[in-house]
């Protein structure tokens, strides 16, 4: 039978906060087969595994650095140092991870959040090979030579699809979920953790085998509006240069009803949480959503998820009282769904939901604490959230609920 539990530390000594949440996630669990772990990127990475090591040798270990904080049973950690645990007991299950860094230095890691220009933004040269590298790497860490049930990947943004793509050239498609690294300073330092390793770039993937089948839930609190357009031009697959012939630009400021000045060169996560953009699946049951991040100089926009020329796209809307609401409601749906209790929840939402819930994030939080009830959870603020929904694909969206349900 799963068990689970969660812990947290505000400690600002690396080595001794992993060890805290750790002894903390423990506590009431025989064997933890597997650990969850977000934090902030304040933190020297590397202690931290450590402490966390010392208290969990065994346990395979996946995670990665957060904004802003977590939400916990104990209710809303944040600040300069903090890191949040889920730990999970269960003798039927068997997790293996495969981490694998592509080049430390090829991403700049002191690059503006204001300045993504894709000729000094660098991407990994071979994301298919990486993937493939840390599927065979997880197979191996598990003892097994198959597809698992089911996988879970953190990495950095710009990359996730390809390393989707990379994974299921491995193992065929096969459920997961997902999220993206972020930054508590909102810029581009992030970390990445494995129980072997924390590194900036690459990706790191955990493989499900054995136990019960982790099940999920892919949604968003946005509803379409009568914004339709064509993605004209683009650069690289995250630089929307053109909808409609117009620059995008043009067309945020003719939506959101401000002048174009206001984005151009800046921050726009304050703007457009609330009307990005939207992409039906082929099945039409989901609705992923794409955040245009930042206004550049020339008018595009640096997008957090890839969209392609002649791909139609959607406005979308919500106000920050569908995102406090549907948070919860959501994961009460999900729970309603169940064929089977849950043991434990690991959720994601995006970091941009703080900001544009900012008086009312306290109501999200309770929300969620309520919806999950005596179930143990932890909900990382991350910078992309991915999944699928029925029978829509694997999918890489930001502004996205991702939850995962680990019966009991």
């Amino acid at each position: 039978m799963l068990k689970a539990n969660t812990g947290f530390s505000l400690n600002c000594n690396a080595r001794l906060a992993g060890k805290e949440a750790a002894d903390l996630a423990k506590e009431g669990l025989s064997t933890v087969k597997l650990a969850f772990v977000y934090f902030s990127n304040t933190y020297d990475s590397t202690e931290l595994l450590a402490g966390i090591k010392e208290a969990l040798p065994r346990a395979a270990i996946i995670g990665c650095s957060t904004c802003y904080g977590l939400i916990l049973p104990q209710g809303f950690i944040s600040g300069k140092y903090f890191i949040g645990i889920l730990a999970i007991e269960d003798d039927d299950l068997t997790v293996g991870i495969g981490a694998v860094q592509y080049d430390a230095e090829s991403l700049d890691m002191d690059i503006e959040r204001t300045e993504f220009d894709l000729g000094t933004f660098k991407f990994d040269d071979d994301p298919i090979g990486t993937a493939r590298q840390a599927a065979f790497r997880a197979m191996e860490k598990a003892g097994r030579q198959a597809a698992p049930n089911f996988f879970y990947m953190v990495s950095p943004p710009s990359m996730e699809e390809r390393y989707i793509n990379g994974i299921s050239s491995v193992v065929g498609r096969v459920p997961f979920a997902g999220s993206t690294a972020g930054d508590s300073s909102l810029g581009t330092k992030w970390i990445l953790m494995s129980d072997e390793t924390t590194m900036y770039d690459g990706l790191a993937v955990a493989f499900f085998y054995g136990g019960k089948m982790p099940l999920t839930h892919y949604a968003s609190p946005y509803r379409p509006t009568d914004h339709y357009g064509i993605v004209t031009k683009m650069i690289e697959n995250r630089c929307l240069v053109e909808i409609n012939g117009r620059p995008a630009l043009e067309v945020f400021a003719e939506r959101h009803k401000c002048s174009v000045e206001l984005l151009r060169g800046g921050d726009l996560s304050l703007v457009t949480p609330l009307m990005p953009l939207g992409i039906k699946s082929l099945t039409g049951n989901l609705i992923s959503i794409c955040h245009p991040q930042y206004g550049n100089p020339d008018g595009s926009a640096f997008l957090s998820s890839p969209l392609y020329e002649g791909m139609g796209v959607m406005g979308m809307e919500c106000t920050p009282t569908d995102i406090v609401m549907g948070c919860g409601a959501e994961l009460k749906a999900f729970e309603k769904s169940l064929p089977s209790p849950a043991g434990a929840f690991h959720l994601s939402i995006n970091y941009c939901w703080k900001l544009a819930t900012e008086d009312s994030f306290s109501d999200l939080v309770l929300n969620i604490q309520s919806a999950a009830g005596d179930v143990p959870f932890l909900c990382a603020l991350t910078n992309g959230e991915h999944g699928f929904s029925e029978d829509s694909g694997n999918t890489c969206g930001s502004l996205m609920m991702s939850y995962i349900c680990f019966p009991a």
